[in-house]
């Protein structure tokens, strides 16, 4: 992937109705060309699906992302089933992936979580009560909550169409739902500005024929901030450096960075150590990973269901 893919990308997942010419103009390139590289990505799985969801203010949620050291015996499918049934005593988790650790199995979980540290204390009990777990590392994280407001019949006559299909053309929308053209814009506008409705991707990039690596990062925040770590890394690997998740705990981040190689990968990790804010990289090498439909989507769709719409 390059730079171009990298921008659709990282577009697409803050809003994956981004329309091609405005995408387009940001890249000096044509609508079609941009048009072409969503196909390709589609085609090769890096993008998996669009995806509807209610916002975390909604489901009075906050996302959690959990490190899983397992001992080994667990058959990996089957561990990743019993972790994510939607029946089961966790139906918050919305993607799992395998990944190296060191000298354990490791999976890295990103999860919803309610009711603050009953939740939290849940989630740990959960994830502790499998056998083959050696150890489980919580991170809540710093992530827009968005906004908390009741959905009217028309955003839900909305919603029941975009479910179906995230990137419905508003015509289309509109013929189905009995919403005219304006109505349904407007409404498309609020879920933005309101920050109530998510219309985002779920991606796997490690998909192609790059790799994905997250870096979890702690600094000394006695000598830097967040944001200056924040824009030091863009600064330093603008092609590979594609973003961050923040902890809410401590002074410490998980980059997302997408390289050709696995040298590349080595290169950053010492690169990154060299800063003298910076304490400890520890390097999460990722497998190809699962996304699931959680509290967000499942509450969405329980919205829509009740409406009889």
């Amino acid at each position: 992937m390059d730079l171009i893919d990298k921008n659709v990308l990282i577009d697409l997942l803050i809003n994956c109705r981004a329309r091609y010419q405005d995408m387009a103009v940001k890249n000096n390139v044509t609508a079609n060309a941009i048009r072409k590289r969503v196909d390709r990505l589609i085609s090769q799985g890096i993008i998996e699906d669009f995806i509807v969801e209610l916002s975390l203010a909604m489901v009075d949620a906050e996302l959690l992302l959990s490190l899983i050291y397992t001992d080994g015996s667990e058959d990996e499918k089957a561990f990743i089933d019993q972790l994510s049934t939607p029946t089961g005593t966790n139906p918050y988790i919305n993607y799992i992936g395998p990944a190296s650790g060191g000298e354990y199995n490791l999976y890295i979980i990103f999860s919803t979580y309610t009711e603050g540290p009953k939740g939290l204390s849940e989630s740990s009990a959960f994830f502790r009560s499998f056998n083959e777990v050696q150890k489980v590392d919580m991170h809540p994280l710093l992530y827009p909550r968005g906004k908390k407001v009741n959905l009217s019949t028309m955003e839900l006559k909305v919603l029941r169409y975009l479910f179906e299909n995230p990137r419905m053309p508003i015509s289309e929308i509109s013929n189905k739902s009995g919403v005219s053209s304006r109505n349904v814009r407007n409404v498309l506008v609020n879920f933005a500005r309101n920050n109530t409705i998510n219309l985002t991707i779920r991606w796997n990039l490690n998909a192609g024929d790059s790799i994905q690596f997250l870096a979890q990062i702690q600094w000394d925040d006695k000598k830097a901030d967040i944001n200056s770590i924040k824009q030091w890394l863009f600064n330093q690997y603008p092609n590979e450096f594609w973003g961050e998740l923040i902890s809410a705990t401590r002074p410490l981040l998980f980059g997302t960075f997408v390289v050709n190689n696995l040298s590349s990968v080595a290169e950053i990790t010492q690169s990154i150590k060299k800063n003298p804010s910076i304490t400890s990289v520890v390097t999460l090498l990722g497998k190809p990973s699962r996304g699931f439909p959680d509290i967000r989507t499942t509450e969405l769709k329980k919205l829509i269901a009740e409406t009889g719409l």
